[in-house]
């Protein structure tokens, strides 16, 4: 029990010493030395996480779109402005992360797979909604449009240092997100 708890503490540390110092730094300068001594541990306590600088940078890639993807999941009858108050929230209360992810030299790929999992996301919310089995063209462009909207006020909001609060974020793209219902129920790009 006490080991478990040092080796996930270990493993704490070792990702904000490496987010740290990816705000500072390319991902391919920093060494594996550099971040163990930035994080008071030995070289080998590393090499028992994780095999290499990239196998990390990797892994906490893969923990932020798993977070992101289940917020993104989630019922919300109907209420996306609930998905994105936690997502403004995660990205928010995970900074570092975020920046890396979102605005670092591999952000494109991040973008990319939560754009494409959110856009399923509400294909299905629009499905849902209109009570229908498939979606007009027009209405999945739309979609996109508005999907590939919210990651880039997202990766502006962690550009300008998160100079807005959660509730603005989360408000502005409510607000965008009722344009875009008020858009399709105007123009009936339903079928």
């Amino acid at each position: 029990m006490t080991e478990d708890r040092r080796f996930k503490r270990t493993d704490r540390i070792l990702r904000e010493c490496f987010a740290m110092l990816l705000t500072e730094k390319p991902l391919h300068t920093i060494s594996v030395k550099e971040l163990t001594d930035k994080a008071d541990i030995h070289r080998s306590t590393f090499y028992a996480h994780y095999m290499d600088i990239y196998h990390l940078y990797h892994r906490m890639e893969e923990d932020l779109i798993s977070e992101i993807h289940s917020i993104i999941e989630k019922d919300y009858h109907l209420n996306l402005a609930e998905c994105y108050r936690l997502l403004t929230e995660y990205v928010y209360e995970h900074q570092s992360l975020s920046r890396l992810l979102f605005i670092g030299e591999n952000s494109y790929s991040v973008i990319h797979l939560l754009t494409e999992e959110f856009h399923e996301s509400c294909r299905c919310y629009w499905q849902r909604m209109l009570g229908v089995d498939c979606i007009s063209k027009e209405l999945d462009f739309t979609i996109r449009y508005h999907v590939q909207g919210c990651f880039a006020l997202i990766r502006h909001w962690c550009e300008n240092d998160f100079d807005l609060s959660i509730e603005a974020m989360t408000a502005m793209i409510t607000n965008i997100d009722n344009a875009v219902t008020t858009y399709v129920k105007k123009r009936r790009i339903i079928k």
